[in-house]
């Protein structure tokens, strides 16, 4: 916990009864040195299942409503239009009928408030999303009905389809509109098969699984994925017919004694010798200018360490180097067949 994690620090500092450092700073040094960990050293791996169609807390359409929402998924709908004195428009037709725009652009399909409302239709008017997790950082692994998706650009997506936007079908590749936004869009976007979720509460068996005396109330869940951070389990979702996502983790911030950090007990103390670094380097009546670079010296070898670990982690794999040839200028496309056909070039 977080109070190991501060009498060890403070053992360090000389300072037990905090008459230097407060609590609050050291845990804001500790999770910024988290922060820094994560970016340099990575090795917060985690795996989560999200259904499909995905579910979203609420919607809302201004920006400044983003504020009031408590919680996160949260789904801006519709389209939010700046230069027309910020409306919120249906279709881009409206901002034209307006006289905030001079273009000429059209709009078919279904406009919709929520992202599961278009798998209700076959025709939208937008992409629809489908969200990363909270803590989501890099995404290592990415599959849909337990088959591997490639990650593409829009771009792609667009000049190789023309109505890639209502296209349908197994999906083949992920994209995502910008870097910022906590949202990837599957190409083509997936048939729906609707899950019911029953009861409340906590889940204590599932078809096919039993308690095992073993570990107490805990249960091992054949083929489903626990999507529940923290506390008891109200949620089980299987990889059939769902996103299935590998990936690197931001780290969690401490907020009280009782937190725990994300990372495993051997690697937290190398995100200590951070906090201490920090702490020594301040501008407070307990600034030591040599302690500050000699617990700065410790976290570097620590993660020269790490990173050495990373690197013989590929020492058992083979890799082939080869050079691909200039392609053609013109793209030629062919007719786009049914998804059973198969993948053949």
């Amino acid at each position: 916990m977080w109070s190991d994690n501060e009498t060890k620090i403070r053992r360090f500092l000389r300072d037990p009864d905090a008459n230097i450092w407060t609590r609050s700073f050291l845990r804001r040094a500790f999770n910024d040195a988290q922060v820094d960990f994560c970016g340099t050293a990575g090795l917060l791996e985690t795996i989560e299942a999200i259904r499909i169609p995905p579910e979203y807390n609420c919607s809302y359409n201004y920006d400044w409503e983003w504020r009031h929402i408590t919680g996160s998924k949260n789904y801006q709908a519709l389209i939010y239009h700046h230069p027309g004195g910020f409306n919120v428009c249906c279709f881009s037709w409206e901002v034209e009928h307006l006289g905030f725009s001079a273009g000429s652009g059209t709009d078919i399909g279904y406009a919709f408030t929520h992202p599961w409302e278009a798998y209700m239709v076959s025709d939208v008017n937008k992409p629809v999303p489908a969200w990363f997790p909270e803590q989501f950082e890099k995404a290592l692994f990415v599959a849909f009905d337990k088959d591997p998706l490639l990650f593409t650009t829009k771009k792609k997506v667009q000049s190789g389809d023309q109505s890639w936007l209502n296209h349908t079908g197994d999906p083949q590749y992920y994209f995502r509109n910008d870097t910022e936004s906590n949202e990837l869009y599957l190409y083509p976007r997936p048939p729906v098969v609707w899950q019911d979720v029953d009861g409340a509460g906590m889940v204590i068996s599932t078809s096919g699984d039993t308690e095992s005396s073993e570990t107490g109330t805990i249960l091992d869940l054949t083929g489903a994925i626990d999507n529940q951070n923290d506390g008891i389990s109200t949620a089980v979702i299987t990889a059939e017919n769902n996103l299935l996502m590998i990936y690197e983790a931001h780290p969690t911030d401490i907020k009280e004694l009782t937190d725990e950090s994300d990372y495993p007990v051997f690697l937290q103390k190398y995100i200590e010798y951070a906090t201490l670094e920090k702490a020594y380097s301040a501008n407070t009546d307990g600034r030591i200018g040599s302690l500050g670079d000699y617990w700065g010296w410790r976290k570097q070898m620590g993660l020269e360490f790490i990173k050495k670990f990373r690197w013989n982690r590929y020492a058992d794999r083979d890799f082939r180097l080869i050079s691909q040839g200039a392609g053609s200028s013109r793209q030629y496309r062919g007719p786009r067949l049914p998804d059973e056909y198969p993948n053949v070039r």
